[in-house]
């Protein structure tokens, strides 16, 4: 009897040891709210917010929260400023990438500033260089906000391996020192981009506003002012806002482009598809020059709607050559 009774203590024990170890802390998804003032406090509300939980920002005033670190986000969430009295800033100091987005993980910016984000740490990842705001690897979707004065080696605000969605946005001031000044997408990207504005946006190489390796669709959406500084020294047709790579897919529909200093605004490698049966082009996207050194890679571009012919806009079918993630510079060469 005793020996049976130890036996059962001892199982007893072992469960409860085991059941111990096995336990971990969960969060539910839960809606946090408050004003955090901090990267830090910032990052607790994320964690408390749990898998598919929002963090609701609720500021009497304008608030800015400086980053100190980067911010790598595992689980969906929501970061929602749309109902905060005060306007809410998430700025990087002009030395720090405030958010990468792992694999498999969706995150929605809703009326927020992204500013000074900073990413050149050259430690052998492709998002130490890539995306002064944010770094994708899963999904984001931004929502009435701002991005201003990011930088970084390429894609200034945004650089994406993933999905990124922007609706009634504004991207200003994005600067890259290669590809992308406002967004890099690449070869694995999806970008969809709606109702939103892009200026004054520069890039040191190509794409003053966006550089495309993927797929991307642009509606109802304005550029303006965005560079290419390759387009002043090397004669134009780097894309001063749009650059559609090799292989890459574009669609713009209702979309304007206005001039960009140095060189035409919008170049693409390959045939875009220019409007839909749903956002036909209400105003053209190829001037009256179009350049080709290589004619035979790009065909005549899918139109729907009516096209105007604009000043210092073109259609190139000069093909690129450099990737987003070959994380140097390449010389062109046509």
């Amino acid at each position: 009897m005793k020996v049976v009774i130890r036996i059962l203590i001892g199982a007893l024990l072992a469960l409860g040891i085991n059941g111990m170890s096995a336990a971990h802390p969960t969060f539910a998804a839960a809606t946090v709210s408050g004003c955090p003032t901090s990267e830090s406090a910032l990052q607790t509300d994320i964690t408390n917010a749990g898998a598919g939980g929002t963090v609701t920002f609720n500021c009497s005033t304008a608030t800015t929260i400086t980053f100190g670190s980067t911010i790598t986000i595992s689980n969906t969430v929501t970061l929602d400023g749309s109902t905060s009295r005060g306007r809410v800033t998430l700025d990087g100091g002009g030395a720090t990438q405030m958010f990468v987005v792992n694999s498999g993980v969706t995150v929605y910016l809703t009326a927020l500033t992204l500013s000074s984000g900073h990413a050149f740490t050259y430690d052998g990842t492709y998002s130490g260089d890539c995306g002064g705001a944010i770094f994708n690897y899963g999904a984001v979707t931004v929502t009435n906000s701002t991005f201003s004065g990011n930088h970084a080696d390429s894609g200034g605000a945004v650089c994406s391996s993933g999905t990124v969605t922007v609706f009634n946005s504004t991207f200003s001031g994005q600067r890259s020192d290669q590809f992308g000044g406002a967004i890099g997408n690449d070869v694995n990207g999806t970008v969809t981009i709606t109702t939103s504005t892009f200026s004054g946006n520069s890039a040191g190489s190509y794409g003053g506003a966006i550089f495309n390796e993927g797929n991307m669709t642009v509606l109802n959406s304005t550029f303006s002012t965005n560079l290419s500084a390759s387009g002043t020294s090397g004669g134009g047709d780097y894309g001063g806002a749009i650059l559609n790579n090799n292989n890459a897919t574009l669609q713009l529909g209702g979309t304007v482009i206005s001039s960009s200093p140095g060189g035409p605004a919008f170049r693409s490698a390959r045939s875009p598809t220019l409007g839909t049966t749903s956002y036909p082009m209400a105003i053209a996207l190829v001037a009256g020059r179009v350049t080709s050194r290589a004619p035979a890679r790009v065909s005549t571009p899918t139109v729907y709607g009516t096209m105007a012919v604009l000043p210092r806009l073109s259609l190139s079918s000069r093909a690129a050559r450099p990737s987003i993630r070959s994380r140097r510079r390449i010389p062109y060469r046509a």
